[in-house]
C-alpha cells in the first residue's frame, strides 16, 4: 500500500498509523472524512459495520457504500452520507461533494452524532432491554 501511494504521488495526503484504543476517538475527530467502501456481498447484505458508531460519534462527516443494514437506520445526506455499492466514481462524487460542501457535511455528521448517541447508546440499550426483561 505505501508503494502504490508513493507511486500515485498522494502520500501528502495518506499515512499508516497503528493506533492504540485510547488514540481512536482523537483521530476519528481530527478527520476531515470518515469513509467505509464495501462491495456489494452476500456477506456485507445482512451486515452493519461495526466501525460505524464511532464514526458516527466523532461527529466527523461519514461516507459509506450503500450496502447492509445502514440505510435502514440512518438517511443519505441527513444523519451521514451514502454513495452507490461498486462505483468509484459514485464515492469518488460524494468525497468531492462533501468536501465542497463541508459546512453541510458537518451539520449532516452532527445530525448522525446526535441519533446515534440518542437511539442507539448503550445507556438506551440498557433500558430497552430491561423494560423487554420486565414484560416476561
Amino acid at each position: 500500500m505505501e508503494k502504490l501511494i508513493a507511486d500515485l504521488g498522494v502520500s501528502p495526503y495518506v499515512s499508516f498509523h497503528y493506533a492504540t484504543p485510547s488514540e481512536v476517538s482523537s483521530i476519528l475527530t481530527c478527520a476531515d472524512i470518515l469513509v467505509s467502501s464495501q462491495p456489494d456481498t452476500k456477506r456485507a447484505m445482512g451486515g452493519f459495520p461495526t466501525k460505524l458508531g464511532e464514526y458516527l460519534m466523532s461527529g466527523t462527516p461519514v461516507l459509506l457504500t450503500d450496502v447492509g443494514e445502514s440505510s435502514q437506520y440512518f438517511i443519505d445526506e441527513q444523519d451521514m452520507f451514502f454513495a452507490k455499492p461498486d462505483s468509484p466514481i459514485d464515492f469518488a462524487h460524494k468525497i468531492k461533494y462533501i468536501k465542497n460542501n463541508y459546512k453541510k457535511a458537518i451539520e449532516v455528521a452532527q445530525s448522525g452524532r446526535n441519533k446515534i448517541s440518542t437511539l442507539y447508546s448503550h445507556t438506551k440499550a440498557g433500558v430497552d432491554i430491561s423494560n423487554f426483561i420486565n414484560i416476561l
